[in-house]
């Protein structure tokens, strides 16, 4: 989690007694002389490295300075807000487009149920026509004869077809 720079790593290499660390450096300095970088900075955020900024040698052959080293470090913690800030970035927008699909998957399903309602609405409409003309053919069978029944009714009350008794009056009243 320290800056490395290549040329200090290298001569801890050849100073180092112990086999297994030489290994080791000498794998490191393989994988950094392949990105031809000169000093290797981690980019630290809430404790984790997050990525390194391999960075090559000065064009003008100098080595980098104290003041350099400096430099990187203060540029890493910009480098790990910055990416910080990009992988927000990155999470709001995948954000978007999932929430922009789930609109559009609750506005096609809505529009379907609107077509449903609709057709569901028509029947209905198509339903209480039915009905509407069952009732008016259902109240005219009805009615047509009663009417027959009150008008024979109407005329036996009023002595039409003779004399009727006094207990036939009421019950003929309740029937009429």
């Amino acid at each position: 989690k320290e800056v490395v720079v290549t040329d200090e790593l290298d001569r801890y290499y050849y100073d180092s007694d112990d086999e297994g660390e030489k290994i080791r450096l000498e794998k490191v300095l393989r994988n950094l002389e392949e990105l031809h970088a000169a000093v290797v900075v981690p980019v630290i955020r809430e404790k984790k490295m997050t990525a390194i900024l391999a960075i090559g040698p000065k064009i003008s052959g100098e080595t980098f300075a104290t003041e350099d080293i400096n430099l990187f470090e203060v540029l890493s913690t910009q480098f790990a807000a910055a990416l910080q800030r990009s992988k927000l970035y990155q999470e709001t927008q995948l954000f978007n487009v999932k929430l922009q699909k789930e609109i559009e998957k609750a506005t096609q399903d809505l529009k379907k149920l609107n077509v449903q309602l609709k057709e569901a609405n028509e029947h209905l409409k198509q339903l209480d026509e039915a009905k509407s003309e069952f009732m008016s053919i259902a109240s005219h069978q009805l009615r047509t004869p009663l009417a027959g029944i009150m008008g024979y009714l109407s005329m036996i009350l009023s002595g039409d077809y003779g004399k009727i008794t006094k207990e036939q009056i009421p019950v003929l009243k309740e029937i009429f």
